[in-house]
């Protein structure tokens, strides 16, 4: 069938699957559009808003970027994971460290464990992430109770 506009118009079984490929088309725009470098400066400042709404928003949607793009986003994650606002280090911990570490576990696991060494912040933003994907692997659980226990270990010094 021909619309008036000269375009075709699938048929009505295709439309479902027409559907869903210009969805995906969609969401891959977005998502590189959601990448550049001034959609991450409108995300760090959100991050940094006294509104607590438009800081879990900032939070979700560098989230959104965490399985494509989780080195351009790293810097954010490691800025805002090491302030003192506690509702900004368990955004970042929940809506984005971890799904960095449920998808990039190997690359990103050693910069996670020294950020964590060298910051008590982000310590907090680390033990606020849950186990899931790559990072539940039990080779890789096995490092993160490790790196656990070491940083409870620097914590227990660092009362002395």
């Amino acid at each position: 069938m021909i619309l008036p506009t000269g375009r075709l118009r699938p048929s009505h079984r295709a439309r479902s699957a027409w559907a869903i490929v210009a969805w995906s088309a969609e969401v891959n725009r977005h998502r590189r559009m959601a990448c550049s470098t001034r959609m991450l400066t409108v995300i760090d400042r959100n991050l940094a808003s006294r509104s607590e709404h438009a800081r879990w928003q900032a939070a979700i949607a560098l989230g959104e970027l965490a399985q494509s793009a989780p080195d351009r986003i790293w810097a954010l994650v490691l800025k805002h994971g090491s302030r003192r606002h506690a509702d900004v280090r368990m955004a970042i911990a929940t809506c984005v460290l971890e799904h960095i570490l449920e998808y990039h576990f190997d690359a990103f696991f050693p910069i996670v464990a020294d950020a964590t060494r060298r910051n008590q912040w982000f310590r907090d933003t680390f033990r606020s992430c849950w186990r899931m994907g790559q990072a539940d692997v039990p080779r890789n659980a096995r490092r993160w109770r490790g790196l656990k226990r070491e940083l409870d270990e620097i914590d227990g010094e660092q009362e002395r």
